[in-house]
């Protein structure tokens, strides 16, 4: 029976249910005419192949492989504690049975990894995906940083990689062979991407692991467009490398998340921590501002780069967010910085397009209220001009 509304009409109806993915199920049931459009949504949001799941994904693959034609963000995850074991036998099997290929996910731009070992993908020939452009790893394990490298390559469209706990099986070898961290691919790379958004957030075993591939890529040309970027700095050589991709890539990047994590670090180092070949920012957001400075086995981090780091030149800058990390800290704590220096320096001409300075204190919960009226006390030229927020979370 030929539907009774325009095609039109339904879609427009169809539309308004993508909050409800259940009355979307049921349309796209109705008749074949819906079908499209309801599976348009259904699939819009990511789609999570997991245990118990894998055997349901690989009969739909299997008896409908024009319905992951619809599929744009993909998700691959595996249970935690299967990882150092070679990981799930059953998802073994999935990934030797079911072609994760182009060919059948031919719009998936956006490809999320959980709790996977690199290894397993890299090494299929039932994995290949041309479209993504967009990579998200979490709680990975790789043989070697090598491998890692050669698995970012195999993706030709790559613009957006970010990195959330990294683990490099090689960290943990009780015989660390030397050079095995090195970056040195035997084959010819598949693809040099152009990535334009690059993040790292914390838990790396090895905290050069992130800045080894980050050298890498640059000296490979893959961050020749890099208009985003995340990283974190442990060591006094991580920024050299920073200071070299700040050099060649500030020009043209918009948003930058530095975390600095140095005990010592002296007027040398805060110079080579410029920003001022950063004309275009529009994002600074100073993650990980530790301020405590007492107690059994803490380490006292070096703030000093914070002022060093606002004599960015961008005409562009709208938001600074401060990461306030508030844990253990004391009320003598609360000046390790210098905020109203801060204030002053934002209340500065070349800061007038800002229009959102972000204050999130981290845990701290004893003394978050202290340390926000303080900071409103040392800053009342942002205040005045009404772009200030603070907000506080436990992490």
């Amino acid at each position: 029976m030929p539907p009774s509304l325009p095609p039109e009409l339904t879609d427009h109806i169809i539309d308004h249910l993508q909050p409800a993915p259940k009355s979307l199920k049921a349309c796209s049931l109705v008749c074949s005419a819906w079908r499209p459009r309801a599976q348009h949504h259904i699939f819009e949001r990511e789609v999570l192949i997991s245990q118990p799941k894998y055997d349901v994904y690989q009969k739909l693959i299997e008896e409908s492989p024009r319905s992951c034609r619809h599929i744009r963000a993909l998700g691959i995850t595996q249970p935690p504690e299967t990882l150092t074991t070679g990981g799930d036998p059953r998802f073994l099997q999935f990934m030797h049975a079911v072609p994760l290929v182009s060919d059948t996910f031919s719009r998936v731009t956006r490809l999320a990894l959980r709790c996977v070992h690199i290894g397993t993908l890299h090494r299929s020939e039932n994995f290949k995906l041309d479209t993504v452009t967009e990579l998200h790893l979490q709680t990975i394990l790789t043989p070697y940083l090598t491998t890692l490298a050669e698995f970012i390559c195999s993706f030709p469209n790559l613009a957006k990689l970010t990195v959330l706990k990294l683990h490099v099986a090689a960290d943990f070898s009780r015989s660390p062979v030397p050079g095995q961290n090195l970056i040195a691919p035997c084959n010819p790379l598949l693809s040099k991407p152009a990535i334009k958004s690059l993040r790292f957030r914390g838990g790396f075993l090895r905290t050069s692991n992130h800045i080894l591939l980050t050298a890498w890529l640059f000296s490979e040309s893959m961050l020749a467009s890099l208009t985003e970027l995340e990283i974190d700095i442990q060591h006094e050589a991580d920024i050299s490398v920073l200071a070299e991709v700040l050099k060649a890539c500030g020009p043209q990047l918009r948003k930058l998340y530095l975390d600095v994590n140095l005990v010592d670090i002296n007027e040398d180092l805060c110079d080579r921590l410029t920003l001022r070949h950063c004309s275009s920012l529009r994002t600074l957001s100073f993650n990980s501002l530790h301020m405590a400075s007492q107690g059994e086995g803490v380490i006292i981090r070096n703030l000093k780069w914070v002022s060093k780091a606002l004599e960015v030149n961008s005409p562009h800058i709208e938001d600074i967010h401060f990461k306030i990390h508030a844990g253990g800290a004391v009320a003598e704590d609360m000046g390790r910085l210098n905020w109203k220096e801060v204030g002053e320096t934002l209340c500065a001409e070349r800061f007038n397009t800002l229009r959102r300075v972000e204050f999130l204190v981290c845990r701290g919960q004893t003394w978050r209220d202290k340390i926000i009226t303080y900071i409103k006390a040392q800053v009342p030229g942002l205040e005045a001009r009404g772009i200030t927020d603070y907000r506080h979370i436990e992490e």
